[in-house]
């Protein structure tokens, strides 16, 4: 969607854009991050995310995770779920 500015700025713009889409319409949304790099450090960072119930946490063996996880359609914590899983890796 938007690729331009701050991740703040990139999440506002793009919740804008989804207010006009009806599958969109849920005050929650899941998150998905395509994760990629060393297999012993995506283990690690899918465990952590086991262990804050995200789903699809696992498959790390292969040198990619792709763990996703609902969280409420805001801005404030769009961009605080990015940042952690931003700290993760």
């Amino acid at each position: 969607m938007t690729s331009r500015g701050s991740l703040h700025e990139q999440v506002a713009a793009n919740l804008l854009k989804m207010q006009s889409m009806a599958h969109f319409a849920s005050d929650e949304l899941w998150m998905t991050f395509y994760l990629s790099g060393p297999p012993d450090r995506l283990r690690t960072v899918a465990e952590e995310l086991a262990g804050e119930g995200w789903q699809n946490t696992d498959g790390w063996e292969g040198a990619f995770l792709y763990p996703k996880a609902r969280v409420a359609r805001n801005l404030s914590a769009i961009v605080d779920v990015a940042r952690s899983v931003q700290a993760l890796c």
